[in-house]
């Protein structure tokens, strides 16, 4: 059995993209990895930081958590050396402990679909988990972290907001019509189990699976930028670089994008706005990166 966390980057717009996505992790591999995150939580600095106190990228909320908690606060520096030390973790592992599977999207295209920018990211983010696991003839468990509420446009092309909970039932439905009731077919015949809303102060996967996929985040927000913020974020994503998955259709296929990491749209559509077709225009500027970057392609 193979687990595959799923989360989003903040909602609220850091940089030109949003991500959605994360870790797949096989069951043999998960209490490793969580007990060795646990243990770089406690030894910290002394400080013991149980699993529920969550690290999370951002070091704001971090600080909250941990006031909430009642433990000692953290230093910027001592925040960052904290990341470094759980990502560390990751990296120790290659794609057969830990792997990746993430959905790219130009913030701009996020908050035009709103909801759908999310049922776009998990038919493709769900989509390739099912196609690997039938490769490695597994099961698999999605489990989707609780998501937070969206801008969105009404059917009536309005501006609206989204609350959670609106969001959850739509996910909720959305994984309900994943399995055809009654017929004994489904479009994911690997994926048995998918869970949404999981709570993270409880998921040691999950806390993880926010570093990583916050590490990427924070590469795209200075990618097509230059400076030492760009190179310093260059140097936290190698780490987790030979995780992403890779091409598993066919043996002679290495290539990460379209695999691991999904960049969309994948094609200009003439009837956008213009200001959705500057946003397009980022992606193979984004891909040169990548290429530069890490030798991803």
């Amino acid at each position: 059995m193979i687990l595959y966390c799923v989360d989003e980057t903040s909602s609220d717009s850091r940089g030109d993209f949003f991500v959605f996505g994360g870790i797949t992790v096989p069951d043999h591999a998960v209490f490793d990895l969580v007990k060795a995150v646990d243990d770089v939580k406690k030894a910290f600095r002394l400080l013991s930081i149980p699993r529920e106190v969550e690290i999370k990228w951002n070091y704001q909320t971090t600080q909250q958590a941990l006031q909430k908690s009642n433990k000692e606060n953290l230093t910027r520096e001592q925040h960052t050396e904290l990341k470094s030390k759980i990502l560390n973790e990751v990296s120790k592992r290659g794609r057969d402990d830990i792997g990746i599977f993430l959905y790219v999207i130009p913030y701009k295209f996020f908050v035009n679909d709103g909801w759908q920018s999310y049922q776009m990211a998990m038919n493709v983010c769900f989509g390739k988990f099912e196609k690997y696991l039938a490769k490695k003839k597994q099961y698999g468990i999605v489990l989707i972290d609780e998501l937070e509420g969206i801008k969105t446009k009404n059917d009536g092309g309005d501006q609206i907001n989204l609350t959670k909970n609106q969001l959850r039932g739509h996910i909720l439905f959305y994984v309900l019509n994943l399995y055809e009731k009654g017929t004994g077919k489904t479009e994911i015949p690997h994926i048995p189990l998918i869970l949404p809303n999981v709570i993270s102060t409880l998921s040691g996967l999950h806390q993880i699976n926010d570093l990583v996929i916050g590490s990427f985040q924070y590469y795209l927000q200075y990618a097509l930028q230059d400076g030492p913020e760009r190179d310093k974020a260059v140097n936290v994503v190698k780490s987790i670089v030979r995780n992403f998955h890779v091409n598993f259709e066919s043996p002679d296929k290495v290539a990460a994008i379209n695999c691991g990491l999904n960049i969309f749209p994948q094609n200009k559509n003439e009837s956008w706005s213009a200001g959705l077709k500057t946003a397009f225009d980022l992606i193979p500027a984004l891909k040169q990166k990548l290429s530069n970057d890490f030798n991803l392609s």
